[in-house]
């Protein structure tokens, strides 16, 4: 389907959301997160899942693949990539 304008306002306001709301949580409820969630790096990479969310929500418009492809993206950085190590968790 071709994008409105709306639909462009809408993306880009979700995706400004969605990668600033990942260090203000870290800010608010985990102060000694900090650091990792504001790192280059990691907004850069939130920004691209992000991107691939709407891509995927544009493509598919199910919110469930959305969902799918941020858990699948989340547990695959906490289970194989140190995840669990850079938050201080116990698996």
């Amino acid at each position: 389907s071709v994008l409105t304008i709306t639909s462009v306002l809408w993306a880009t306001l979700s995706l400004a959301l969605f990668v600033i709301s990942h260090p203000l949580q870290a800010m608010i409820f985990r102060h000694h997160l900090s650091s990792l969630f504001s790192r280059p790096l990691f907004i850069g990479l939130t920004a691209l899942l992000g991107l691939s969310c709407i891509f995927l929500y544009t493509s598919t418009g199910s919110l469930w693949t959305v969902v799918g492809l941020h858990w699948l993206v989340v547990a695959s950085w906490l289970i194989f990539l140190g995840g669990w190590q850079q938050l201080r968790f116990r698996p």
